[in-house]
């Protein structure tokens, strides 16, 4: 369960025989002569954006031309484009978010010049995805999947202010004259001068949490304000307007960034939508009966089969369907998509 897990490279990525048997194999997308020259294209802005993007902490200078260079020494010319189609469509999707973030940067540092005027960026993190950044102020953020944070260029003289739709766990450098707010899509604000913290608020949900991990901050919920210390937990739900209170463990305060899901008397339907967002799927429940039934567990390596079987341990007529992905019209493939229902 406590599988340590180390991130590649793009670079290890492409000398990696278990990656390279992959690209070879029969799920290899489709490619014409036309569309390899857009992946050789590809690679040399993978290469021009990574330089760029230096205020990613986590984004390894990416030598493609040594890495590209070692594995066609491997691949036989029949398997090259196979190879170099799929394995630079996987490496894009890792890399797109930190890659646009330092070419956003650099294009309107660029732009702007000696203008004061701020600019707004955004970075998002796609479905399945986790994305780890460094703000202007040098705080951290760490992006959970199908969330989006925006932030001024540079922070003005007074505070840090970042808008938040998702979830994130944020490392704010300490700065007692500058306080760090985060504001969720119901304009609820967190507040923090220097600490660690995990704020969930997705727009789509008619709920959101905060968890404080070190420090202290201030949690303005629906005009209220809560002073949140360490282990302390605060959910508010705007349907009813309730808000809640809970201590919890300091590892799960944000146990998703080791790729861990956690679950304790959870019902179903909430279940569901952290798998979906952790695993790129979508996910529904055919029957309303199901959507309160209540699960504890940690899941980390699994897959989702795994978990479904986990899950039906306890719900012996808990059952599901699965779609397969399959080609559009327009040359996109759907999302895997999974139906809950009972026997």
């Amino acid at each position: 369960m406590d599988k340590k897990t180390h991130i590649l490279s793009a670079e290890e990525l492409l000398e990696d025989l278990g990656f390279e048997n992959f690209s070879l194999s029969e799920e290899s997308c489709e490619f014409s002569d036309d569309n390899i020259e857009d992946i050789y294209e590809l690679k040399e802005k993978i290469e021009v954006l990574s330089k760029a993007s230096n205020m990613i902490n986590d984004l390894e200078y990416f030598q493609a031309d040594k890495a590209f260079a070692k594995v066609e020494k491997r691949i036989s010319d029949d398997n090259r484009k196979k190879f170099f189609t799929k394995a630079m469509f996987s490496i894009a999707a890792i890399l797109t978010i930190p890659l646009l973030i330092g070419g956003f940067l650099l294009l309107n540092f660029n732009k702007s010049g000696n203008d004061t005027t701020v600019v707004m960026q955004r970075v998002s993190s796609v479905k399945g995805t986790i994305t780890s950044f460094i703000l202007p102020d040098s705080s951290q953020v760490w992006l959970n999947s199908e969330s989006t944070i925006s932030f001024p260029s540079s922070f003005d003289e007074n505070e840090r202010i970042v808008n938040l739709d998702g979830e994130a766990y944020f490392k704010v450098k300490a700065d007692n004259n500058h306080p760090f707010k985060v504001v969720t899509p119901k304009n609820n604000i967190v507040t923090a001068l220097g600490t660690e913290f995990n704020v969930c608020a997705y727009s789509d949900d008619s709920e959101e949490e905060a968890f404080l991990v070190k420090g202290n901050i201030n949690y303005l919920l629906n005009n209220k304000s809560f002073n949140v210390q360490p282990g302390d937990k605060y959910h508010f739900d705007s349907s009813t307007n309730l808000v809640s209170k809970e201590t919890i463990a300091l590892n799960d305060a944000a146990s998703w960034k080791q790729g861990k899901l956690i679950f304790k008397n959870t019902p179903l339907d909430k279940v569901v939508k952290k798998l979906s967002r952790h695993y790129s799927v979508d996910i529904s429940i055919k029957d309303e009966k199901l959507k309160n039934y209540k699960y504890t567990a940690t899941f980390s390596n699994e897959n989702l089969i795994q978990i479904f079987q986990m899950l039906q341990i306890s719900t012996p007529d808990l059952s599901w369907s699965r779609t397969e992905i399959s080609k559009n019209e327009d040359g996109t493939y759907s999302t895997e998509t999974y139906v809950l229902m009972l026997k």
